[in-house]
């Protein structure tokens, strides 16, 4: 009997050093991409809270349905006013259907969850990864993105998608390095041929600034949120300013309009 105890002890061991080598990326073959983490961001997931499971479903009978340009992302687009991107470009209908705190999946949900062909975009812009970036690595978000693009543009085989590159953030706009610059390889490489266009505008939102002053970090340290040194951002060196916004109406103008 104690004999049985340990034998069932050891597989018991076994198995759980098993399940943490599987989930510790760090044991991962570097060449690969955990599956268990493109499982979590390509598989359709519910908003975490109650409030942001309301606002996403309001968001599937919001108005306009015929709009020809949508925009899509988590709370960086929910902030994005429409009524000032409508003033860059009069004439058109614009849908922002962002939500706080969405990742990848949350996106993949809701598309899932909306009837598509009431929509017809002739653009659709994609801004999601910066809360991926949290947990997930970056050949995992990549394959998120892929799974929302592909969604897109099966939905809208005639639209333009439009995927903006998350924005830098933090201290020295640092956070999550590189990770954040590596997060769009594999979608890049596999739509270098579609109707899908990656826009990258760090140096514009960041005002060019790659460092932060001594001081600036002594006070951040002190009191975790001091004005931004950078307009275009909050003091929570994340969320955007209208100044930012603005950056990006005349960017989706400008593709918009062909310039």
């Amino acid at each position: 009997m104690y004999k049985t105890f340990l034998h069932k002890m050891g597989f018991q061991i076994i198995c759980l050093f098993g399940f943490v080598f599987f989930l510790n990326p760090a044991y991962a073959d570097e060449e690969s991409c955990p599956e268990y983490a493109v499982y979590h961001t390509t598989t359709p997931q519910r908003p975490a809270t109650s409030d942001k499971f309301l606002q996403s479903q309001d968001l599937l009978n919001k108005e306009p349905k015929n709009a020809d340009i949508i925009l899509l992302g988590d709370s960086l687009t929910r902030s994005w006013k429409t009524k000032d991107l409508q003033k860059k470009l009069p004439g058109h209908k614009i849908l922002n259907l962002g939500v706080g705190a969405d990742r990848t999946q949350q996106i993949i949900w809701r598309l899932s969850e909306m009837n598509a062909s009431e929509y017809n975009p002739k653009y659709v812009v994609l801004w999601i990864g910066t809360n991926n970036l949290r947990t997930d690595p970056a050949c995992a978000i990549s394959q998120g993105i892929i799974t929302i693009v592909d969604m897109m543009t099966g939905f809208w085989p005639d639209s333009k998608v439009v995927v903006l590159e998350t924005p830098p953030r933090g201290l020295d706009f640092s956070a999550y390095m590189p990770n954040r610059l590596e997060m769009y390889d594999a979608a890049k490489e596999k739509f270098a041929d579609k109707n899908v266009m990656f826009v990258n505008i760090d140096k514009e939102l960041t005002c060019g600034i790659t460092k932060f002053s001594e001081e600036y970090h002594t006070r951040y340290k002190t009191f975790k949120k001091v004005p931004s040194p950078c307009e275009n951002y909050k003091s929570d060196l994340l969320h955007m300013t209208k100044d930012a916004y603005q950056i990006l109406d005349d960017l989706v103008a400008g593709i918009v309009e062909g310039k």
